[in-house]
């Protein structure tokens, strides 16, 4: 999650799901394992998506909620407010991304600092026939910048990607920090089904 490992590098079973409503309006939740202190994340969402044109906005609210997690923990409960804008030229083999989500509590102090309050990324993906590509960065308000590249492609109806992901530190040497001070490189790999 935004370069951060939650699960002490095991794998994890996750699943969510949507609803779709008229009007773009959706709401959906995500679930998944997580490490210590809480057992399990749980997310709840929703927003409204309008296209316009080759335009897609997407404006919504999202909460984790971690069970077993206290608000004295690394892992308490918040929300985000977000915004995201998607560019996709009809029948073009790319799209251009961006999204900014705005933490509700603001963040938190680490050696008299305000950090971890928002989060930016700016993606782009490229379908090249056999595999499919996304490139992105994104920087977590005084934590960390992620650079993540993701192969993907769909075998039998099954969804399976490989991710390299670039976690750069913004703050080493900072004992306070709230998710840790080191630089990590993680590769991920996820197979995943749409019913």
């Amino acid at each position: 999650w935004r370069g951060i490992e939650q699960n002490n590098g095991n794998g994890t079973a996750f699943a969510g799901a949507d609803l779709s409503l008229p009007a773009g309006i959706y709401v959906g939740t995500w679930t998944a394992s997580v490490a210590a202190p809480s057992d399990q994340e749980f997310d709840i969402y929703a927003g409204i998506k309008k296209s316009f044109g080759p335009i897609t906005a997407d404006i919504g609210y999202i909460e984790y909620r971690y069970a077993g997690g206290s608000k004295a923990t690394v892992n308490s409960n918040f929300g985000e407010f977000y915004g995201k804008l998607s560019f996709a030229p009809n029948k073009a083999p790319y799209t251009i991304n961006a999204a900014y989500y705005d933490e509700d509590t603001k963040g938190y102090k680490t050696d008299n600092k305000l950090v971890g309050g928002d989060y930016y990324e700016f993606s782009a993906t490229y379908d090249f026939g056999p595999v499919q590509s996304l490139i992105s960065y994104g920087s977590f308000d005084g934590e960390k910048d992620i650079t993540t590249f993701t192969l993907s492609k769909v075998v039998a109806e099954i969804n399976f990607s490989v991710s390299y992901i670039d976690s750069g530190d913004k703050t080493p040497g900072t004992a306070g920090a709230q998710y840790g001070t080191k630089n990590k490189d993680f590769v991920v790999l996820q197979a995943s089904k749409t019913f």
